[in-house]
């Protein structure tokens, strides 16, 4: 059952969430580990401080994307700025491990890539993907993209080392939530009414 009863989604919307399902979840696993290589070195209370502003963010975005207010807003534009506020959070967390100095930066950028991921979710969610595919095969394409997310980003932190490595994994993060805005954009546009 769909939370916007004034309008019938297309076969396209749902083939839009189902994948912006699975880049939401690239970019916040994608998000998580970044914040975790940027804690080493420091203290546990700041590394899990960190991981819970993250959180309550998330959960900030997604209580406000169910508000009734954003109902009224087609979901694929509702997701289409989620995205594009996930990926400007997301760089600067990136300057602020550029400029090593900047604790604002990195919490101010935790906060805005949370709730614009946080924005995102509900969106899929009210597209009513649950009802129409099978959830284990949901599930496996959920953990897949976050596995193969992880490893990416992992990997090339690790392989190019230091601070480039760093900001090359963050773009990869920044990439994804691009490419959902992208995704969200293109079909939006191909709507016969246009949003």
């Amino acid at each position: 059952m769909t939370h916007f009863p004034f309008r019938q989604e297309t076969q396209t919307e749902i083939q839009a969430g189902g994948s912006a399902e699975v880049l939401t979840w690239s970019v916040l696993t994608a998000e998580t580990a970044l914040l975790s290589m940027l804690c080493s070195g420091r203290t546990l209370l700041f590394s899990v401080s960190l991981l819970i502003l993250l959180g309550c963010a998330v959960a900030a975005g997604f209580m406000s994307g169910r508000n009734r207010v954003f109902s009224q807003i087609n979901p694929l534009r509702q997701s289409y700025w989620g995205f594009i506020l996930s990926a400007a959070g997301i760089l600067l967390i990136m300057l602020s491990r550029q400029a090593f100095t900047s604790e604002e930066l990195l919490w101010l950028g935790v906060v805005i890539s949370g709730v614009g991921i946080g924005s995102v979710y509900p969106v899929v969610s009210l597209c009513g993907i649950g009802n129409r595919h099978p959830r284990l095969r949901r599930r496996v394409r959920i953990i897949l993209s976050g596995l193969v997310t992880l490893s990416l980003v992992l990997f090339i932190r690790y392989k190019c080392g230091g601070v480039s490595g760093f900001s090359l994994a963050a773009a990869i993060s920044v990439d994804i939530a691009l490419l959902g805005a992208i995704l969200s954009k293109i079909t939006l546009d191909d709507l016969p009414c246009n949003g």
